[in-house]
């Protein structure tokens, strides 16, 4: 199987000259955006479709998408809020059960083709520049195809899927439909234990089946791992990166576990140690350092400090099969409903809460708190979740954010 291709050093820097012609960043100063390019210096790029990408997190250029993505840089050069991803659930319907799930604890009507193809429309009216489509298995949802042709080239669409149900057909009508990205979950370079952690037997050979058919319909192709205490394991994890560039993905989101589904409740003990959380950032760099590793995306990395901090709130948002808006889909606190008020209005109530970058993850931080708050719903209305959490607490302000200018009140008492 063919694998990608990665551009390192100088084809790199090359490549990335190609972001200065779009207009949000012509109206950075050199500074600014050298202090951005060094940001950059431990990510290497993907050839893929035509374009590049940096990583998952932001849209391949040259493409609309991407001129989206400046627009927003622009706003948050000048202090203003500027969401550049949104997830939405499109199900809550799977035939895993997996623990770590995000949409456990729901219930109710899921929104319909109609009330989400109005969120995909008010969502790129906000100027987001990915939209992610979740589940539950989103691939269970029928409408699927159409949802993703709602989306015009103003953003990227990503799925986000186990991989079960992704056949050959699947695949290309997804990539007709204008599905850009697709990160299949994928646990373990062993099938027994990929099949016991989804408790579905068969889920390691429809995952493995999955990617080789996104890679045949051309769509940019991505495994997800949450990196669990056992998975930080430097032998277990070389051996599974080395799996995984085997299948030929463009590229590897590693987790860090989170408080999220049944883990919120108490199940289970967790928490990576400290030693494992700069052992994830460790691998960003070093897998990235070489041109023939695996592309890696580790989130202990992106958003630390020195980095980009946590976006959830500020530049990221999440609406759940119930209409839900939510920071991200690992934080169960809702600040509206798209079916009682448009997308704005929640939005205005979610970027007021999360006014400034954070420093570090709000759920690493605050998971056993919302755990221990007195209200049973899942999500959590924020007025409920405000009597036990301090949203405003931000913290340090991440690396991006003093790149564009940003200035820490902070760090001048």
């Amino acid at each position: 199987m063919k694998g990608p291709r990665y551009l390192t050093g100088a084809r790199r820097q090359i490549a990335l000259l190609r972001t200065l012609g779009y207009e949000g960043y012509r109206r950075l100063s050199l500074r600014q955006l050298l202090r951005m390019n060094k940001l950059l210096a431990s990510e290497k790029l993907v050839a893929h479709g035509g374009k590049y990408v940096v990583n998952s997190f932001l849209p391949p250029f040259p493409s609309r998408a991407f001129a989206s993505l400046a627009q927003g840089v622009s706003r948050l050069a000048r202090g203003a809020a500027a969401p550049i991803s949104a997830y939405i659930a499109v199900t809550d319907t799977c035939r895993y059960k997996c623990p770590h799930c995000s949409k456990a604890g729901r219930s109710g009507e899921p929104l319909s083709f109609g009330e989400l193809a109005r969120v995909v429309s008010d969502t790129q009216k906000e100027g987001v520049s990915i939209i992610g489509f979740t589940g539950g298995e989103p691939l269970l949802f029928r409408h699927l195809e159409e949802l993703v042709a709602q989306v015009d080239d103003r953003s990227v669409s990503l799925l986000f899927t186990s991989g079960d149900g992704l056949t050959p057909e699947r695949a290309r009508s997804l990539a007709d439909a204008g599905l850009f990205g697709a990160a299949v979950s994928l646990d373990s370079f062993d099938e027994a234990e990929h099949d016991a952690g989804r408790g579905m037997q068969g889920a390691f050979k429809a995952a493995v089946a999955g990617i080789a058919n996104l890679k045949e319909a051309g769509i940019y192709a991505m495994t997800q791992i949450v990196a669990t205490r056992e998975r930080c394991d430097p032998q277990w994890m070389d051996k599974y990166l080395e799996f995984v560039r085997s299948l030929g993905v463009d590229e590897v989101r590693l987790l860090e576990p989170m408080p999220c589904g049944k883990i919120l409740r108490g199940h289970g003990d967790w928490r990576i140690t400290g030693e494992q959380h700069e052992y994830l950032k460790r691998i960003h760099v070093e897998s990235n350092s070489r041109r023939k590793a695996a592309k890696v995306s580790s989130f202990a990395f992106i958003e630390d400090v020195s980095r980009y901090g946590c976006g959830a709130g500020f530049q990221h948002f999440y609406v759940d099969v119930l209409g839900n808006v939510q920071p991200c889909d690992f934080t169960p606190v809702s600040f509206g409903n798209v079916r009682r008020e448009p997308l704005r209005q929640a939005l205005d109530r979610l970027q007021k809460a999360f006014a400034r970058p954070r420093g570090t993850c709000f759920m690493l931080e605050n998971g056993e708190r919302l755990a221990g708050c007195s209200c049973a719903d899942t999500p959590i209305p924020c007025d409920e979740a405000a009597k036990v959490v301090d949203f405003g607490n931000a913290g340090e302000l991440p690396a991006f954010y003093r790149a564009l200018g940003w200035r820490d009140p902070s760090a001048e008492n």
